[in-house]
């Protein structure tokens, strides 16, 4: 099914009678705003719960987000978006170093400097469970556009 998503597809829970069908469409709807902004795809309500807390309380994500990232969003716009490529690649990969430089195609020590440089801006460390769920939680803010970038 995603492989014909022409747009955001949300879907929900299954649900057996029709009383369930207001729940559903506000599943489905939650679902499709988990997707980045500009993409299309389908997407499952609950199956990614950060995304799903973040499309739910968009202005209390884009808070966590400015909060969270703060002088990092000040950055000019190619310089945080390498920042913030680097970020998720590195959440992708399971928090490999070596495996986000290659998706990145960049040498592992890049990879490093650029988590470094986030901690420095962020006051964050990618090491620390706390800072790193809170920098999870940024990221899917700003990607699913409940910050402006």
């Amino acid at each position: 099914m995603e492989e014909i998503a022409c747009s955001r597809v949300g879907v929900s829970q299954p649900f057996t009678s029709a009383a369930g069908a207001p729940l559903a469409r506000r599943e489905a709807q939650l679902a499709s705003l988990c997707l980045p902004l500009e993409t299309s795809g389908v997407h499952v309500y609950g199956s990614s719960p950060v995304a799903l807390l973040t499309a739910a309380s968009p202005d209390v994500a884009a808070e966590v987000a400015r909060t969270v990232f703060g002088p990092l969003l000040t950055l000019p716009a190619a310089e945080r978006d390498v920042l913030l490529d680097t970020l998720e690649a590195w959440f992708a990969t399971g928090g490999s170093t070596t495996r986000a430089a290659e998706h990145l195609f960049c040498h592992r020590n890049t990879v490093l400097y650029r988590l470094n440089r986030i901690t420095e801006l962020t006051e964050r460390r990618t090491s620390s469970a706390d800072s790193s769920a809170e920098l999870y939680v940024a990221l899917q803010a700003a990607r699913l556009g409940t910050v402006a970038l």
